[in-house]
């Protein structure tokens, strides 16, 4: 479906997305001190982290890999 490549351009605007409704959702409350739940703000900043970590260990296979296969994936 997707090129291996493409999939962590895919998982940031997935990711993105996710992160827009829910603030969105946050925003949409009438509330003067609407703000996220500990649950969604824990949610979103682990989901931001897991994003940030696969790039870095995208990057640390294509320094360390044997296989020139792996260091080409672009």
């Amino acid at each position: 479906m997707f090129q291996q490549s493409s999939l962590p351009k895919v998982f940031v605007l997935v990711l993105a997305f996710l992160v827009a409704t829910v603030v969105g959702r946050a925003a949409d409350i009438k509330s003067p001190s609407a703000k996220l739940s500990s649950d969604d703000s824990n949610f979103v900043k682990e989901a931001a982290q897991g994003g940030l970590m696969e790039v870095q260990l995208g990057k640390l296979a294509q320094e360390k890999a044997a296989n020139e296969k792996v260091k080409t994936v672009r």
